[in-house]
């Protein structure tokens, strides 16, 4: 029984099939490090804005605007949440930036518009504003 080669890749690379080949492998760059992070970064942005609870409001003062992120690539979030959850997941994200963006420059983007947190019908969305 045949087997393929175990190919080791220098640091920074990692090995994938050849094209329409059994067994060939090639070592590719890995994607940057940078990249992964504001990808991942999103996700759980996103993931953590889906949760229970976390756009609630019964009045205006229950909403406000998610901290934004120079280094994960999202300098104008112009997200809105709940003021109660904002603490928790401000705290979470920027946990993640520290540990999973150093890498990335950060971005310094001139914001077009301001956005406000509203609530309305009990739940905090987005407003723009000049």
């Amino acid at each position: 029984m045949y087997s393929c080669p175990v190919v080791s890749c220098p640091s920074g690379t990692h090995s994938v099939p050849q094209f329409d080949q059994c067994c060939g492998l090639d070592c590719v760059v890995d994607p940057p490090l940078c990249a992964q992070g504001e990808h991942d970064y999103a996700a759980l942005r996103d993931k953590l804005l889906a949760e229970s609870g976390a756009l609630a409001c019964k009045v205006q003062s229950d909403c406000t605007v998610l901290r934004s992120s120079t280094a994960c690539g999202d300098p104008c979030a112009q997200r809105v949440l709940s003021a109660a959850r904002a603490p928790a997941i401000n705290a979470e994200l920027s946990a993640w930036e520290n540990a999973h963006c150093s890498t990335c420059m950060p971005q310094q983007l001139t914001c077009l518009s301001h956005s406000y947190a509203v609530c309305s019908s009990g739940v905090c969305v987005y407003e723009a504003g000049l």
